[in-house]
């Protein structure tokens, strides 16, 4: 229910025909946003008084969040949909294509397809994202002149389409459980964990640089194949406050492996060492039992699903509704590989749940609660836990991060206060009009300012790379 809140300092009043709030549309309301980009109240406008401006036939939601981008992988669209004749053709033959499209990257090619990947975000209503980032060096391994080029670059693109991004530094050490670094892997990986750190404290003094509040930063560790658990443990003990993305149990070998080189699998070794905690979040981790999924409530970790990403990949079937019905986040990404909607991840995680137990509405922390408010909740409110960032919520003094859908879009006909959210969720994905991120709005009327001309580079680039 929307209660008014004691006034602030604001420079906006900003209605719509609805509000969706708690999982209701709400009509006659309001949210005040103060002059740095907060929202000070979403109440009532009999409360608040007449609005600075009204979005006629429009809903307003919060901002969804990406937790877990790949931009580079944007490239990758269209060109591993190919069934190869002579080889399994699982994620180790899909992992040579993105090999060779991060093969490709430098600072100035990065930002390019960044900035189309973000653009495409912000259009499909997402207005932070999460960027999982380790291409650190040169194709052959040397470093740049500037350390952090390449991670420079995806803030450089953030910054230029108007998303919030959490950049989230990546370390990569080894090429396997035991193995050497095979020639591809050469740019991803530090020479050391110390590297890595310096690297890392260098990156967060530049940043600081910019006074920019849309920017926000996080360490990762590439997986356990790629990270030890003692080079994890390191981490963790100099950068126990920050937030830390790490990708375990994504499929079947990388279980395997672990199990063969290590005696236990890798959620169940990392949580008996305790080295995640709710500071931590654990990416894609579709490959969980029962007692792992009890270990990441004990411990307080999100876990971070990309649905349409497992797919592709042919990883398998995360447990969103197992980890919901334990009190775990469940946060959403795209890898970026098939599309940036989190909306369409968010309503994926579900049906995939239909399809495995033969029931519905199971994303749920209850029986007695809207599956639709649940699946909002993880494309907004956990990704912005995840990432550490103040959004995901219409709520006093968090981000003024909106995304404003069409009402008049007619695949919302009809829809009343209780089955608007659900018909966002499940139905064809409708219309975004406008996206505000801090306050700001970035699109307008389903325009950005600035998309023809990032869409244009980036399709003389991509046509560079893969000429006709």
């Amino acid at each position: 229910m929307l209660h008014a809140i004691v006034v602030q300092s604001f420079i906006m009043l900003l209605s719509a025909d609805r509000i969706i709030y708690e999982g209701f549309a709400y009509p006659d309301a309001g949210i005040e946003i103060s002059d740095d980009g907060r929202i000070v109240a979403v109440a009532p406008l009999s409360a608040l008084g007449t609005p600075d401006e009204v979005l006629h036939g429009k809903v307003i939601l919060p901002g969804m969040i990406n937790a877990h981008s790949q931009a580079f992988q944007r490239i990758l669209r269209g060109r591993t949909q190919f069934a190869s004749p002579n080889q399994k053709d699982d994620f180790f033959l899909w992992r040579d294509s993105m090999y060779h499209v991060a093969g490709l990257m430098e600072p100035e090619s990065l930002y390019t397809v960044a900035r189309q990947a973000f653009l495409e975000m912000l259009l499909s209503g997402v207005t932070t994202v999460g960027e999982f980032h380790y291409i650190h060096y040169q194709p052959d391994g040397e470093p740049y002149e500037d350390s952090n080029a390449m991670g420079l670059a995806l803030i450089e693109a953030a910054r230029d389409v108007g998303i919030r991004i959490s950049l989230l530094q990546v370390v990569y050490l080894h090429g396997g459980f035991g193995m050497a670094l095979n020639p591809w892997q050469r740019r991803f990986a530090d020479p050391s964990i110390e590297v890595a750190n310096d690297r890392f404290e260098a990156l967060v003094r530049k940043l600081l640089e910019y006074r920019d509040v849309r920017l926000a930063w996080g360490i990762g560790a590439h997986s356990m194949r790629a990270v030890d658990y003692d080079e994890i443990m390191s981490l963790k003990l100099r950068l126990a406050h920050m937030p830390f993305h790490l990708q375990a149990s994504a499929f079947d070998d990388e279980v395997d492996d672990c199990l063969d080189r290590h005696g236990e699998r890798p959620v169940e070794l990392l949580a008996r060492r305790e080295l995640f905690d709710a500071c931590t979040t654990l990416v894609h981790a579709t490959q969980l039992t029962d007692a792992e999924c009890d270990s990441i409530a004990k411990l307080g970790a999100v876990v971070c699903m990309c649905p349409s990403a497992e797919a592709d990949m042919g990883h398998g079937i995360g447990r969103a509704a197992d980890l919901l019905k334990r009190g775990v986040s469940v946060a959403l990404g795209t890898d970026n590989q098939l599309g940036s909607s989190i909306l369409a991840e968010a309503r994926m995680v579900e049906l995939h749940e239909r399809l495995r137990s033969h029931e519905r509405n199971r994303c749920v922390a209850d029986t007695n609660t809207s599956v639709a408010a649940h699946t909002l909740n993880m494309a907004t409110l956990h990704g912005a836990r995840s990432l550490g960032i103040e959004a995901g919520i219409l709520r006093s003094r968090k981000w003024a991060d909106l995304a404003v859908y069409d009402l008049t879009d007619p695949r919302l006909a009809g829809l009343d206060g209780w089955s608007l959210l659900p018909g966002l969720m499940f139905g064809d994905l409708p219309r975004v009009t406008d996206v505000m991120v801090g306050g700001k709005f970035v699109v307008r009327d389903g325009k950005h300012e600035g998309a023809q001309g990032i869409t244009e580079k980036y399709t003389t680039l991509v046509q560079s790379m893969y000429p006709a």
